[in-house]
């Protein structure tokens, strides 16, 4: 199994408790199939940085994190591919048959790259297997670059709060979409 392969296996795996993630990290509500919720990881040259999972409704509240100039900034950056991948079957099907690519950018990932990767739960199955996506270095970086000050600093707090023994925190402006 490779590198990438691995972990979209684990996707759902608290990596450092080895079982399923099967709570919300901001308010510890049970997570299952029928629950809408999204896990996101965060990677820095290869090894894992950031775990978290967010329900529905503290997903909502996570956008309270950002300005409403970078909700739109973000939104207007990633919203359509975004919106796109998620109402496209076809799109979803064919996402990281070969080699792993951000939904964003479509830039090819390597082991050594800072990236992202997303898990989606929707009631019902609506995404099936093919529930994730990658965000890569470049479109992190530009929608970093998106943030007002105040977003990054408050969003830099959140991430501390969720893993302070974290260096050098990606800032993961895809939670607020």
């Amino acid at each position: 199994m490779s590198f990438f392969d691995d972990i979209i296996f684990t996707r759902t795996v608290n990596l450092r408790e080895q079982k399923e993630i099967d709570t919300c990290s901001m308010c510890g509500r049970p997570l299952g199939p029928e629950s809408f919720y999204v896990i996101a990881k965060a990677f820095q040259e290869g090894r894992p940085v950031l775990e978290t999972a967010q329900c529905f409704q503290c997903q909502a509240e996570s956008q309270n994190y950002a300005s409403e100039q970078s909700m739109e900034n973000i939104m207007l950056y990633s919203g359509r591919r975004f919106n796109e991948f998620l109402q496209d079957p076809i799109k979803r099907k064919l996402y990281h048959l070969e080699d792993p690519a951000c939904l964003i950018t479509g830039e090819t990932l390597k082991r050594g790259d800072s990236f992202e990767l997303y898990h989606f739960n929707l009631p019902g199955g609506a995404l099936a297997e093919n529930n994730f996506v990658f965000v890569g270095p470049t479109a992190l970086e530009q929608m970093t670059e998106l943030l007002s000050e105040e977003t990054r600093d408050s969003w830099g707090r959140y991430t501390e709060q969720l893993m302070p023994e974290s260096p050098d925190m990606i800032i993961s402006p895809m939670f607020f979409g």
